[in-house]
């Protein structure tokens, strides 16, 4: 499966929902309060980057084990790709 597939566009709906509202993780009890706040951040960004972009489900998996919604490098990651997908309605076609 290739990297566009990964990131389909499907219609867009009237009432538009957030690609980020299942999979917001749960502050553990075991993570430091800087490891929270920094994925705090993470989740910022990628809610910004979600906002520009027209992508409405995203799915990723890390190599550690551990889920991608509980590391904050992981999530920067999967907002920098939507941010190289950026909603092409603002964009002129050639």
């Amino acid at each position: 499966m290739g990297l566009r597939n990964l990131f389909q566009r499907k219609a867009v709906t009237a009432a538009r929902t957030s690609p980020l509202g299942a999979a917001t993780p749960v502050p553990d009890a075991f993570t430091s309060p800087e490891l929270q706040e920094e994925l705090r951040v993470a989740w910022a960004e990628l809610a910004e980057a979600a906002k520009a972009s027209k992508v409405r489900n995203v799915h990723a998996c890390t190599r550690t084990g551990r889920h991608w919604t509980e590391d904050p490098v992981a999530v920067r990651a999967v907002a920098g790709a939507l941010r190289e997908f950026p909603d092409t309605d603002s964009q002129p076609t050639t």
